[in-house]
């Protein structure tokens, strides 16, 4: 069998990176359209969808790479992974949506939501200080999880009244039951992380190719990558004016990044944290206290400050490299 010289790798890196982006754009789509329906049609706050099933599936390929990378020995790209994704989806996610379109936060809706991003945000100092998240804390953390999604589906249920669905809204979506709808979610959630993977695989290839360090790809192009199906999301929810479903699904991804992907990966094999990570996990938390401080006291987000969000971002990817 022919190698493949380094221009056909680079050719065919190419186009994984664009397959992966067709797919994550798809997979997006179908997503914020069903999961839109089904809180309509079940009477759930779409943020409490986002928060949950959409902020779970556009985790999974944070999970799936963290758990590999547990597995195999390398648990510095697990951590880097988790806190490269949740630094990008606050000034990248984030700015890139209200760059496209400005959008209002709504705190008194989201405060515990917004809690639990800093509580689980800020136990990464105490496991920072440990050195590691063994089995045992890794399983609490996800039991965490698990306890606060459940009281947070209790709180809507008990607090929201069933919302009716136009019936243009109906037409639009093309979807005559509540199944069809769980079905193209399901299906977008699966373009979601088919392509997230697709893309990562692509990239890597052309950052081994260009001799860029493998810590600098763990925090910079798998952290993108990996953090591409909540932009998608994003930019999706956001050109169809669905505002709770972007912040929900940032603010519900960064909760499920720390408690469910670190929990989950550490309960298969313990994670050490090294003194390395400092200082990104205390940028991590500078970025997220900032966000929720900035949604408390300004909830609006308008184009400028999605611009000045993004130039941030930018110039963290060039500390980095």
């Amino acid at each position: 069998m022919p190698t493949l010289s380094s221009f056909d790798l680079i050719v065919f890196s190419c186009c994984a990176i664009i397959l992966g982006i067709y797919l994550l754009v798809k997979g997006g789509d179908w997503t914020v359209d069903g999961a839109s329906f089904i809180a309509q049609k079940i009477g759930i706050s779409p943020l409490i969808v986002a928060f949950t099933v959409v902020a779970f599936g556009t985790s999974l390929p944070e999970l799936i790479v963290s758990v590999n990378a547990a597995i195999k020995g390398a648990p510095g790209i697990a951590i880097g992974n988790v806190v490269g994704s949740n630094i990008a989806n606050v000034i990248l996610i984030l700015g890139a949506a209200s760059a496209i379109c400005a959008f209002t936060i709504n705190w008194k809706t989201m405060r515990n939501d917004f809690i639990m991003m800093l509580l689980a945000s800020y136990s990464l100092i105490f496991f920072l200080h440990q050195g590691s998240i063994d089995r045992f804390q890794g399983m609490a953390m996800f039991a965490v999880l698990l306890a606060y999604v459940a009281f947070q589906i209790r709180q809507s249920k008990k607090d929201e009244q069933p919302l009716p669905i136009p019936q243009d809204d109906l037409v639009k979506k093309s979807y005559s039951t509540t199944a069809m709808a769980f079905l193209f979610v399901i299906l977008g959630l699966a373009g979601l992380a088919v392509g997230a993977d697709i893309l990562v695989r692509g990239a890597v290839q052309l950052a081994e190719l260009m001799h860029i360090p493998d810590a600098v790809i763990g925090m910079t192009i798998i952290a993108i990558g990996t953090s591409l199906p909540e932009l998608t999301v994003a930019i999706t929810a956001s050109r169809k004016g669905e505002n709770d479903m972007v912040i929900g699904n940032v603010v519900g991804s960064n909760v499920f990044n720390i408690l469910c992907i670190l929990g989950l990966t550490a309960s298969v094999a313990p994670l050490p944290i090294e003194s390395t990570e400092t200082y990104n996990i205390y940028f991590m938390l500078a970025v997220l206290t900032g966000f929720s401080l900035w949604a408390l006291a300004q909830p609006r987000i308008n184009r400028v400050t999605g611009v000045v969000m993004l130039v941030i971002y930018g110039l963290f990817l060039g500390w980095q490299y």
